[in-house]
């Protein structure tokens, strides 16, 4: 979803700004050993990390775009006027929605760990 949504996204921006590009926060953490390192680099000790498979189905325009407007998604939107928003919107619908059995793949990482 990230891939169709920053380039339509980058076809409404005229300032050349890619924020789908460069080191985002969540890179921090987006594996299991990242977050078990995490977790000890804050003191605590014996990490357990477990991978929650989970997906999303995008056959519903309304909670695919939902997906977007109601996640960190959102700030991609940052800065476009409402007609722009709305192309972007109609693009990535398109985009998705013309996939047979379109889904978003969002693994949850549960990390625990002792004090």
């Amino acid at each position: 979803m990230l891939t169709a949504l920053s380039a339509v996204v980058g076809q409404e921006r005229d300032d050349g700004e890619n924020f789908a590009s460069g080191p985002r926060p969540a890179d921090k953490l987006d594996n299991p050993d990242k977050l078990a390192g995490y977790l000890e680099s804050i003191g605590l000790s014996a990490p357990e990390v477990t991978v929650v498979p989970f997906h999303i189905s995008l056959d519903d325009p309304d909670s695919t775009w939902a997906l977007v407007t109601g996640s960190a998604l959102r700030f991609l939107l940052t800065g476009l006027p409402a007609d722009a928003v709305a192309r972007v919107r109609a693009g990535v619908l398109a985009d998705l929605h013309g996939r047979a059995g379109a889904e978003l793949a969002v693994p949850t990482l549960v990390g625990a760990a002792t004090s």
